[in-house]
């Protein structure tokens, strides 16, 4: 998301947005799960790589944009990408294997949303935070 969606993540944090990242870390072991998850074969040494140049990417952004991008490491395997705003929670579910991902968009009210929601900031809240 970070490639794919820069330009805009920019525009977010130089409007004042607050922009909060997840990512697995990269020196656990959640690592090798993540790696074990996707339905194209990957390695964990190709899932490390991918979040170390995320978080040098989100480092230049927090510089570029001065924003208020904050960073947290987790050490469990992450089935699952979210984007909360504040109408609406977009999901993306890893399947274990499986080709394509299920996307939803949630609004808030919906059981659902309540749910994976909280679910996110738990898992934010048990975090460790990464300087940028």
């Amino acid at each position: 998301m970070v490639n794919s969606r820069y330009r805009w993540l920019e525009r977010k944090l130089q409007a004042g947005d607050r922009v909060r990242f997840l990512l697995i870390d990269p020196d656990s072991g959640a690592v090798e799960t993540a790696a074990d998850r996707y339905h194209i074969p990957r390695t964990a040494e190709s899932v490390r790589d991918r979040v170390t140049q995320t978080l040098r990417l989100l480092g230049e952004l927090k510089t570029a944009t001065g924003g208020d991008l904050v960073v947290r490491l987790t050490p469990y395997p992450l089935s699952m990408g979210m984007f909360v705003t504040e109408t609406a929670l977009f999901a993306e579910y890893f399947t274990y294997r499986g080709p394509g991902n299920p996307r939803v968009v949630l609004r808030p009210g919906h059981d659902d949303y309540t749910v994976l929601r909280g679910e996110a900031e738990k898992l934010w809240d048990n975090a460790t935070a990464h300087e940028l």
